[in-house]
């Protein structure tokens, strides 16, 4: 349907899945005279107590990198899927409004490995600290993780593996 030059019943298909009227959160349709916070939300993820054990969780792993001289690198994790892209993976996609799907990427490496080919770096330290998304199990949304990653390429393989080993030890 993407590909065709007759786009209004591809246009009217994502019109009606996007249908405002029709659409809404799960927890809302089922009361529509009283919107409210219900016990098992999803929309938010932290209170006050875990967003600061999670920013001490996170602070010691980035201050480690930096140590290792490794730059910050900020990584949106998704991605619009062309038609070259590959859809047997088994990661998370969306529908945009568009009509586009949209990658959820549930790992950060291959981001770094095609940023570097992109930019011929030869060598390079950087990190990275986001949420990453995996498919979840039935109708629920996708699970979402905080995952920290430390890539190192160029010099010596053995000090490479080394730098990359003390740094996972926190040293």
């Amino acid at each position: 349907m993407h590909t065709s030059e007759d786009t209004s019943i591809r246009d009217k298909i994502v019109n009606a899945i996007f249908d405002e009227d029709m659409v809404g959160p799960k927890a809302c349709q089922e009361n529509f005279d009283a919107p409210k916070l219900i016990e098992h939300d999803t929309s938010i993820q932290y209170t006050e107590l875990n967003t600061a054990v999670r920013d001490q969780i996170v602070e010691f792993p980035v201050e480690v990198f930096k140590q290792h001289c490794a730059k910050h690198m900020e990584i949106l994790p998704m991605q619009l899927l062309g038609s070259s892209s590959q859809l047997e993976r088994k990661t998370v996609k969306l529908l945009s409004n568009e009509g586009d799907m949209i990658e959820l990427f549930q790992e950060l490496c291959l981001l770094f490995v095609n940023w570097v080919v992109a930019n011929h770096k030869t060598a390079y330290k950087q990190y990275v600290v986001c949420c990453v998304y995996c498919r979840a199990i039935g109708h629920s949304p996708p699970n979402r993780y905080l995952q920290g990653d430390l890539d190192i390429i160029g010099g010596a393989p053995a000090l490479t593996e080394a730098e990359i080993i003390k740094g996972m030890l926190g040293c």
